[in-house]
Order: C-alpha cells, then sequence, then structure tokens
C-alpha cells in the first residue's frame, strides 16, 4: 500500500489595527485582527485500491482546500530615516485554528497557525 500526500498554503491576508506611541523618529507599535488563510491538503493511494484499510475500505484520494479564519497579534517598529524615508519591522504571530477530516475511518485534524516577520522601506509623499 502506498500513499502521498502534499501541503501548500495559498494565501494569507489581514485585517489589523494598531496602538502605538512616537518617541522621537521612532514608533513602537502592538496590532491585532482577524486573519484569513487558503490551505490545500492532499492524499494520494495509488496502488491501494487493492488493499482495503482496516475497516475493511479501500481508501479514497483527498483533494481538500479550505478557507481558515482566525486572530493575528504582533508588534513592530517604524522609524523616520528622513523626512520622506521610513524603515519598517513587523513581527505577526497568527492562529487560524483547526479543522478536521475524515478518509474512510482515517481520522486527522490541522492546525494552522504562522509566524511572520517582515522588514522594509516607505517613502512618504
Amino acid at each position: 500500500v502506498s500513499m502521498e500526500g502534499s501541503s501548500s498554503l495559498g494565501y494569507t491576508g489581514a485585517l489589523r489595527g494598531r496602538l502605538g506611541y512616537a518617541i522621537g523618529a521612532h514608533l513602537p507599535y502592538v496590532s491585532a485582527g482577524v486573519g484569513i488563510a487558503e490551505y490545500e491538503h492532499k492524499f494520494d493511494f495509488s496502488g491501494a485500491s487493492t488493499y482495503p484499510n482496516h475497516l475493511g475500505k479501500v481508501p479514497q484520494d483527498l483533494d481538500s482546500r479550505e478557507r481558515y479564519v482566525g486572530f493575528t497579534i504582533g508588534f513592530g517598529m517604524e522609524n523616520m530615516l528622513t523626512r520622506n524615508l521610513v524603515l519598517r519591522s513587523d513581527y505577526r504571530y497568527s492562529n487560524y485554528g483547526s479543522k478536521s477530516f475524515s478518509i474512510d475511518g482515517f481520522d486527522y485534524d490541522i492546525r494552522l497557525d504562522s509566524h511572520d516577520l517582515s522588514v522594509g522601506i516607505a517613502y512618504k509623499f
């Protein structure tokens, strides 16, 4: 019996609010909001067509694409380099929750969360 599986994260997004306090040319902040992600997972039971599982069934292939909605929290810093140039750094933790699945008696859960670190430069007009 053979089984191949794969998974991929399609997209992530967030709608966040920020609360910060300017200290000279620096703006430290915390953020929180709602996050959304699309996750795809596949199981291919090729070669299992003649071998039943422990329940006496032949496993079915699975191709599932699910949308997960959860929360996101984080913190960051903006630094004014010049009057128009801003250096940004941001950390965000997102927890999208979990979902349960079943393939002919094979039960499993997928829990989706992420840690993201971003750095960027912005130009203010």
